[in-house]
C-alpha cells in the first residue's frame, strides 16, 4: 500500500475551506492533515506536519499566499505550495516566482482538482489552462 498525500489547506472563506476538504477527504490516496483560515497559523502548524501539498489561497487576511509561499519554501521540508485562487493569470508569475509547484483556479471540478494535487505530489508543474 502506497502512503497518502498529505493536504494542507490555506483558505480564509469558511464554506470554501469546509467544502474543500471535506471534497478532498473523500479520495483515498489524499490525508488532509491541516486547515487555517490565515498564513500565519498555516506557517506555524506547516513547519511541524510537513504536508507533501499546501493547497494556497492567495488572497489571506494578513500575509497574503504569494509571500506565504516564499517562506515555505524556506522551510526544510519537502512541501509543494499548490495556489488555488480565484484570480486568473494576474497572479502567476509572482506565484511561480514565490516558488509556487502550481496554479489553479477555484472554478476548477474536483476531478480537476484531484488531478491537480496529485500532479504537484509527483512533481509536476499543473497549471489551469484558462491561465496559459
Amino acid at each position: 500500500m502506497t502512503s497518502k498525500i498529505k493536504v494542507y489547506l490555506v483558505e480564509d472563506q469558511d464554506l470554501i475551506r469546509e467544502s474543500l476538504s471535506s471534497m478532498l477527504s473523500l479520495e483515498t490516496d489524499i490525508e488532509m492533515v491541516g486547515l487555517a483560515a490565515d498564513a500565519e497559523t498555516a506557517l506555524e502548524e506547516i513547519e511541524v506536519s510537513s504536508p507533501d501539498v499546501v493547497l494556497m489561497d492567495i488572497r489571506l487576511p494578513g500575509m497574503d499566499g504569494i509571500e506565504a509561499t516564499t517562506r515555505i519554501g524556506e522551510f526544510d521540508g519537502d512541501s509543494s505550495v499548490l495556489i488555488l485562487t480565484s484570480f486568473g493569470d494576474e497572479y502567476i508569475e509572482a506565484a511561480i516566482d514565490a516558488g509556487a509547484s502550481g496554479y489553479i483556479l477555484k472554478s476548477c471540478n474536483r476531478e480537476q482538482l484531484v488531478s491537480a494535487v496529485k500532479a504537484t505530489h509527483q512533481g509536476q508543474l499543473p497549471i489551469d489552462p484558462s491561465v496559459t
